[in-house]
């Protein structure tokens, strides 16, 4: 089997997708003149304000799950900063 070459070259390293923001579901399409790879670092969101990395490759209604929009990071951070306050609670209510 052939696969029909496309008619638009793939330039090494863009994706030629949309990219979506996990946080709110900004789609930045792929027919926006500055190719999301060559956005600068500091670009964020218009919509959350979100950095750069929390987007994801969008393909159809599939979006790539990676380690920076992942959100476990978030997630284990604020259950020790819950268990730090309940133990503070706690021995507040003990000892004050």
């Amino acid at each position: 089997l052939r696969m029909k070459a496309s008619s638009e070259p793939a330039s090494e390293g863009i994706w030629q997708g949309d990219w979506e923001c996990v946080d709110c579901n900004y789609t930045y399409s792929r027919e926006e003149t500055v190719k999301f790879e060559n956005l600068p670092d500091n670009w964020r969101c218009p919509q959350c304000r979100a950095p750069k990395r929390r987007f994801a490759k969008k393909a159809g209604s599939v979006i790539a799950q990676t380690t920076s929009t992942s959100n476990t990071a978030i997630v284990v951070v604020s259950m020790v900063a819950l268990v730090a306050l309940l133990g503070f609670a706690i021995w507040a209510v003990n000892f004050l």
